[in-house]
């Protein structure tokens, strides 16, 4: 059984092996499908389908675009381009014409990245310049069931990327209406894991969560692991492969850094620009970035050097300020790099004596992951506890915490956050069993991929959780949509809107009421 991911974003920036890209029966594509990723508007080769006997708007539907760039992530031309008139059945019936004609084209090939499973794409067709703006809800209330439909029995996920908070609100409720009647989550996801998740939402909801991100949130976007970024590294400075797999390989990775970094002094190379000049070539967001971006959640924290979580955090709505190299008090929500940033590439720590001098020249940043461990609950995703940064930082907040506890008579078993991990590993889990809690993605006969998946979906759980069902229940594209008690709200509300003339709207409190009305959808009449 494959998977429906909901997810706040843009769609043009997920890693995914194939997505939809709306177009109409003339081939007609809007400029927005070209920003950032992919070729140019100007430079594409738009096929001529329109001559073509099979296709229109009543025969073949969908077309796999063939000039497209290799290695990125591949756009199916599907028209969806309906008039004011056009049937929802019809938008949906193009939905799932792209992904079978995906699923088929891509049966034998390799998942983009390593993924266990191909991820196809798509926007809540018809619903931009598709001419169904007003039918969004009816298209999620007949598009949904169908997916599921088609991924019942099928080994490929799919994921429906929202632009806007009010329509990720409406998927998730109708989604979540659709868990009573259907198989939504798959059996991967069991009762522990689900209770789990449970948990970790209301600590989200509560404003209590922090995020600790690793290297294993962009596995699935193509970046390498620090392994693997040291062994790009030795081969772009001349450590061949014969000397890599001898010599260089016995060396620690902190000393392989060293090595790598005199390399590059001799060639006349900066080891931070080189390694920000690898990492900055991919602009595409993994799903588990895009997952974890979608989460209300200010305080964020990376061990990375790339931008790929900042740019999901833009297209979740979530525009991040970076520390220490931007001020947080603008935005919503703050992401600390605690090894430095490809934008800044003299920063980086990488090597044995980045590490050495780390506790010097990074006081301020310590501090605060020592601050957010003692008052928040952090979740750790894709990341290996090994630093020896963080070890020191988790040991002075045991000390500390230590000292608290003799002092109100209190024994030291409260943890720190939970660990994501995609295998068991009992002797580490022991090691840090004092500290976090410990939830492992793996299971009998599952492999470390289809265990990658799992988290994955667990992240999605999480997100459904916490996500908002009733941001759009004011909002009429999602009419056909609401529950019979959302519609009998709907009314007192408009009724409500409708008479507080006058003295009501004058009164100190018509401003809560004003706001409370644009948290379930309601615009102001122009």
């Amino acid at each position: 059984m494959g998977h429906l991911f909901i997810v706040r974003g843009n769609l043009t920036h997920l890693s995914c092996d194939a997505w939809l890209m709306p177009t109409d029966a003339s081939v007609d594509v809007n400029r927005h499908w070209f920003r950032e990723t992919g070729p140019s508007y100007e430079d594409w080769k738009r096929p001529d389908l329109r001559n073509e006997p099979d296709w229109g708007d009543t025969g073949r539907r969908v077309h796999r675009v063939e000039n497209w760039p290799e290695g990125l992530p591949e756009p199916w031309l599907t028209n969806t381009g309906g008039i004011l008139g056009t049937r929802a059945e019809w938008f949906a019936e193009g939905a799932v014409a792209f992904l079978e004609a995906a699923a088929r084209h891509l049966e034998g090939k390799s998942p983009r990245n390593g993924r266990a499973r191909h991820l196809l794409a798509m926007p809540l067709v018809g619903t931009g310049a598709g001419g169904a703006y007003r039918k969004a809800g009816e298209i999620l209330e007949i598009l949904m069931p169908r997916i599921f439909r088609f991924l019942e029995d099928r080994p490929v996920d799919a994921a429906i990327v929202l632009f806007d908070d009010v329509s990720f609100s409406a998927a998730q409720a109708v989604r979540a209406a659709l868990s009573t009647s259907m198989k939504v989550w798959p059996r991967e996801l069991d009762g522990g894991l689900q209770t789990a998740a449970l948990h970790l939402a209301d600590h989200c909801v509560q404003s209590r969560l922090v995020l600790f991100m690793g290297a294993g949130i962009g596995s699935a976007a193509g970046l390498p692991q620090w392994g693997g970024l040291l062994k790009e590294l030795a081969d772009e400075v001349g450590l061949g492969a014969q000397e890599a797999a001898t010599d260089f390989g016995k060396l620690s990775l902190p000393d392989q850094a060293v090595l790598v970094e005199l390399r590059c002094m001799r060639l006349g190379l900066n080891l931070g620009q080189v390694i920000a000049d690898m990492l900055d070539r991919q602009k595409h967001i993994s799903l588990s970035h895009a997952l974890l971006a979608g989460l209300p959640v200010r305080e964020t924290v990376t061990t990375n050097y790339d931008r790929l979580f900042e740019l999901a955090s833009r297209g979740a709505g979530w525009e991040a300020a970076v520390i220490p190299y931007s001020p947080a008090r603008d935005k919503r929500r703050w992401l600390l790099k605690l090894h430095g940033c490809v934008s800044r590439p003299e920063d980086i720590v990488l090597t044995r004596t980045d590490y050495i001098r780390y506790q010097e020249r990074r006081a301020a940043l310590r501090g605060i992951v020592q601050a957010m461990l003692m008052t928040r609950h952090m979740l750790f995703v894709g990341f290996s506890l090994t630093d020896d940064n963080f070890h020191r930082i988790v040991d002075e907040v045991r000390r500390a915490r230590m000292g608290e506890d003799r002092e109100q008579g209190r024994a030291a078993e409260s943890r720190l956050g939970t660990c994501l991990s995609i295998d068991t590993n009992r002797a580490f889990q022991e090691l840090w069993s004092t500290d976090l809690d410990w939830l492992a993605m793996d299971g009998p006969g599952r492999s470390p991929r289809e265990s990658a998946r799992v988290l994955e979906i667990f992240l999605d759980y999480v997100g459904a959780a916490v996500a908002s069902k009733t941001a759009h229940i004011c909002d009429p594209r999602f009419e056909a949509a609401l529950s019979s008690g959302d519609r009998a709200l709907v009314g007192l509300l408009s009724s409500l809107v409708a008479d507080s003339i006058g003295d009501a709207r004058r009164s100190a409190a018509w401003p809560q009421v004003e706001s409370m009305l644009r948290e379930l959808g309601w615009k102001k009449a122009d």
